[in-house]
């Protein structure tokens, strides 16, 4: 363990350690010092899944651990946590906003592709080094960056796809790094810099 911190509340994005999927992006519920566990919300197939890698987002921390699953209840599941390591202070604070977006733009092989139609997603919270957007399942995807267009303001910024994780059947999150930001109306289907 790595020094003593309270993981209640704070978000987890889980992996299976062997083939590296992302299998939920969660809230610790409960945190155990004593018997080096936490408790998330039963989201995955327990018996399919034993051996995982943890990141655990903390206000301003970020931390690494191989975890097992101890337990799995009807409502729960309890993961022990080991071979934990430090990863970062984060170096941007993390703000919920809960706005609209529109991405108008792909870039593909560093060509710019205009979109027929304009993606729509929720932003959900922002950092001044990146995004994390709501959208329809595989919309976004990694190595093909996109302008995502934050209505009611005056921004547009390009973005990189770092992680993404499903809500459910129809939903993900993305988590997105950005690359390039630039003030600009936005009207209709037009743009004025």
């Amino acid at each position: 363990m790595i020094g003593y911190h309270n993981y209640n509340n704070c978000r987890v994005i889980i992996k299976d350690a062997n083939y590296n999927i992302v299998l939920t992006d969660t809230k610790i519920t409960d945190f155990d010092n004593e018997l080096l566990s936490i408790q998330i919300p039963n989201k995955f197939d327990v018996t399919t899944y034993k051996e995982l890698n943890l990141l655990i987002l903390c206000k301003n921390q970020v931390f690494e651990y191989h975890g097992k699953v101890k337990r799995s209840f009807s409502d729960h599941i309890e993961i022990g946590l080991y071979k934990g390591r430090h990863v970062e202070h984060r170096r941007a604070q993390r703000y919920s906003i809960k706005a609209k977006g529109l991405v108008d733009k792909l870039y593909i092989r560093g060509q710019k592709v205009k979109l027929n139609q304009y993606i729509e997603v929720d932003i959900e919270n922002i950092s001044k080094t990146g995004v994390m957007i709501k959208a329809l399942s595989n919309t976004f995807y990694q190595d093909i960056p996109f302008d995502l267009i934050f209505l009611k303001q005056d921004l547009t910024v390009t973005c990189l796809l770092v992680w993404n994780s499903k809500i459910d059947t129809k939903y993900s999150y993305f988590g997105c790094k950005f690359i390039k930001t630039e003030r600009k109306k936005v009207y209709a289907n037009e743009e004025v810099s």
